[in-house]
């Protein structure tokens, strides 16, 4: 009922006209949005919900951006001027891979001739199941919280810490698990889709220690430029976790930027290099709400949750 109420009333708002006044006002900003996942319609709902766009609501986004935006590389974001009287100026980018966002969702993006950035942690392709997606219908905050700050996201640590818990992985479809290193590089064919860098295990780096950072950050690097040709010496904090001690290691290991996993509109004269904000796009997220939430539309904290 609730979520059939918002909808309703993101209807309204953008019908009044609200979007486009807003859009109106940010045609300097650039707006980088970060989604994890996109899977069939059929299979959707599972794992982490959050992160699982279902196919044809990523279909229904890019249709709205072909509407009112201009899709960037991620590496032009600050090289640009104003976008046009009633437009944005958006980049896409992807986090950890995952089969579906490498496979079906860098299908759509090259049909329509779009640029996008995959940030990839190499120790999780293969065909894994993540363990935020294996554990995800069945844990709580506080679970969460733990694997993340405590066992800094480390998978053998989490799945101690769910045994523990009584917790069992659930099966998923192969949708859901990250892809084959053969699968990214055929993605990569397309010259409109660079790689950038998720650490290597995607843990939380800050939560790691000095020695064990700069390794997540070189390795990651260098593995992806061992491979690929187009690679953006961009990072994505892992959970979006970060610290000034991060950034400064990123800063010394060769990297040009950072991005978090929250945010929204950037103005690309004055955000920090190493701490350039995202919109989070949840799965659940209607057309209405997309237009809204890139207009710059906020309802409040507590509709904006992500993994983080």
């Amino acid at each position: 009922m609730r979520a059939t109420l918002k909808h309703t009333a993101e209807r309204a708002l953008v019908r009044s006209g609200l979007a486009a006044i807003l859009r109106r006002r940010r045609r300097w900003a650039v707006t980088v949005l970060a989604y994890h996942n996109v899977v069939p319609d059929e299979v959707a709902g599972r794992g982490d919900v959050g992160l699982h766009l279902p196919v044809s609501r990523f279909r229904e986004q890019l249709d709205a951006l072909a509407e009112y935006a201009d899709v960037l590389p991620l590496e032009k974001i600050r090289d640009v001027p104003p976008a046009a009287p009633g437009r944005i100026r958006v980049a896409i980018t992807f986090d950890d891979a995952s089969r579906g966002a490498v496979t079906g969702a860098a299908a759509e993006l090259r049909r329509r001739g779009l640029p996008a950035t995959i940030f990839v942690a190499p120790g999780i392709l293969g065909g894994r199941t993540c363990w935020w997606d294996a554990y995800g219908a069945t844990t709580d905050a506080a679970f969460r919280r733990r694997a993340i700050e405590d066992c800094a996201g480390d998978e053998e640590l989490v799945g101690a810490l769910a045994r523990d818990s009584g917790l069992t992985p659930a099966p998923l479809p192969p949708e859901y698990g990250t892809a084959t290193e053969a699968e990214l590089r055929a993605a990569a064919c397309d010259p409109l889709l660079t790689l950038g860098s998720h650490g290597v295990t995607h843990r939380n780096l800050a939560r790691l220690p000095p020695d064990q950072v700069a390794i997540e950050l070189a390795t990651s690097l260098e593995w992806l430029r061992e491979r690929f040709g187009h690679v953006l010496s961009v990072l994505a904090y892992p959970f979006g976790r970060w610290s000034p001690q991060v950034s400064e290691a990123a800063a010394r290991g060769g990297y040009s930027a950072a991005c978090l996993s929250t945010g929204g509109p950037m103005d690309p004269h004055s955000s920090p290099q190493f701490a350039i904000p995202r919109l989070s796009i949840p799965a659940g997220l209607s057309r209405d709400g997309f237009e809204l939430a890139l207009a710059g539309f906020r309802w409040s904290r507590a509709h904006t949750r992500t993994r983080d």
